[in-house]
């Protein structure tokens, strides 16, 4: 007779509860696949700099509109520059607001 010997293992991959983990499990915008897949570590850590350059300097990286562009997935550039917008305004609204300084 034959003998077959199998290893198998398994990972259990959980998220640091709050205040020391602030990624949360949410679908995986680079998702290649038609069902849902969830972010990982290194995409969180990539989607919250992706969000702090837009919202701080109103800007998209190229990577990462190149990489919506190929998957088709339009609606979330769209996302971007509608929040892009909304920051500039804001902005601007700020600025208009301020009070010019006056000489005495």
């Amino acid at each position: 007779g034959a003998k077959t010997f199998m290893k198998l293992s398994a990972r259990d991959v959980t998220r640091l509860p709050r205040p020391w983990g602030t990624c949360e499990n949410v679908e995986s915008q680079y998702s290649r696949y038609s069902s849902v897949h969830y972010e990982t570590v290194r995409e969180c850590g990539q989607r919250q700099k992706i969000q702090l350059m837009i919202e701080l300097c109103g800007c998209i990286p190229w990577y990462f509109a190149n990489r919506m562009y190929t998957l088709n997935k339009i609606d979330i550039l769209t996302e971007a520059v509608r929040v892009i917008e909304e920051a500039e305004a804001e902005r601007t609204n700020t600025r208009e607001e301020e009070p010019t300084p006056t000489e005495e």
